[in-house]
């Protein structure tokens, strides 16, 4: 069976370009320039006060049926995460508690269409949202830049670009995992299974290791001080937030409750956890069970479907031998990535946590940030709502338990 084929045809995986869209929309079509204009327009609407939420009402209600491609709609999605979050958390401290219907309505509309939920996600601020800067060179960071965002900040546009390229390197092992199982699932007996699920766990090595050295260049191009007190308020949800209570009231929709950005949306990082056999349990398994829900329903398919053929790490285990330590040396490697991730954690949010914490207590520290105030229920928290150093231990915990 061609892995290629399969990948493509049913779960909307590119060979070369895996999870990211292989040739994004850069613009909507002339009849949604007024969104465009917003969003091109959210650093200066931001000096003035209520200025985006301001802009936001002078909207007429635009029909989102007048977009055709999946393209478009992948670009509508995350030009209306770009608007609705920027004038839910205008003011980070005192979230907008009614979203109004201009975007509201359209926002829930083209993602029902999309199988994605109205809130910004890594399928479209990420996986569709870059331009090349020279089209003869290839994904690297200094080609990259993104279609739109939050700001015009370098901090931001490197903070959406890394987590890209990660998917975007993760293609040989997604592939790899993809095929090995594939072969087992027509026929565990085959002469060659032996052979390719070596050579898939090599592979699966290799993207991993380029993964987490891409993981490391987060900083310095994302200033930690910046990103903790102008950016992670304006990614942070309307479930459990503490200002939320009901969640946010979507205007012509009604109350809904959704979960902040998380790296547990990436499908490439559940996959390769499905593919290797690492079972999360307990409150972090229900949480990146419930991200996949964020992600596009035939990327969660594949996680899924991968999750239930027969598995690569029972068979690792039987054999013993060589393909057991390549086995257990894969686990190895996908630990640095997530110790990594624990690294990126301190550097961006437990560090500037506690600086603030001193701040405020009369100590005298400064902050290159600017004047926003961070709210608290963040100090610890994840965007997504979880306790993030907590969580992120736990999911690296679980991948030394899966090593036989």
């Amino acid at each position: 069976m061609d892995v290629d084929h399969v990948l493509q045809d049913r779960y909307r995986f590119h060979p070369q370009f895996g999870f990211v869209v292989q040739n994004p929309c850069q613009r909507l079509p002339d009849y949604y320039k007024p969104w465009m204009e917003i969003v091109s327009k959210l650093d200066d609407l931001r000096r003035l006060e209520k200025g985006i939420l301001s802009a936001v009402k002078k909207l007429c209600l635009l029909d989102h049926q007048h977009l055709k491609s999946r393209e478009e709609l992948m670009l509508a999605h995350l030009v209306l995460s770009c608007i609705g979050m920027s004038v839910v958390h205008e003011n980070p401290e005192k979230p907008l508690g009614s979203l109004p219907k201009q975007v509201s309505i359209p926002w829930v509309g083209v993602s029902e269409r999309l199988g994605l939920p109205p809130i910004i996600v890594h399928a479209s601020a990420s996986l569709c949202n870059y331009q090349l800067i020279d089209r003869q060179k290839g994904m690297e960071l200094e080609n990259l830049r993104l279609i739109c965002s939050l700001d015009s900040t370098k901090d931001l546009e490197v903070f959406f670009i890394i987590p890209l390229l990660i998917e975007f390197q993760s293609v040989p092992a997604v592939r790899a995992l993809v095929n090995g199982k594939l072969l087992m699932k027509e026929s565990e007996s085959s002469s060659d299974l032996y052979q390719v699920i070596e050579k898939s766990l090599t592979t699966v090595i290799s993207s991993l290791i380029e993964m987490t050295e891409t993981l490391k260049r987060m900083s310095p191009g994302c200033r930690p001080e910046v990103f903790y007190s102008k950016h992670r308020p304006m990614l942070s949800g309307w479930k459990n937030h503490p200002e939320l209570r009901n969640g946010l009231h979507y205007e012509g929709v009604g109350y809904l409750e959704y979960s902040g950005g998380s790296a547990a949306q990436s499908p490439a990082l559940q996959l390769i956890d499905a593919g290797l056999g690492i079972e999360h349990h307990g409150e972090e398994g229900d949480f990146l069970r419930n991200m996949r829900n964020y992600m596009l329903p035939n990327h969660k398919q594949l996680i899924e479907d991968l999750s239930s053929w027969p598995s690569i790490r029972k068979y690792c285990g039987e054999k013993g031998g060589s393909i057991l330590d390549k086995y257990n040396e894969t686990l190895e490697v996908l630990k640095k990535l997530r110790s990594q991730h624990l690294i990126l954690v301190a550097r961006y949010i437990q560090v500037p946590a506690n600086a603030g914490k001193t701040r405020k207590s009369g100590g005298n520290g400064s902050s290159e940030g600017g004047n926003a105030k961070t709210p608290e229920h963040l100090d610890q928290e994840g965007t997504g709502g979880t306790p993030l150093s907590t969580f992120l231990k736990t999911i690296r915990q679980h991948v030394e338990n899966a090593r036989i």
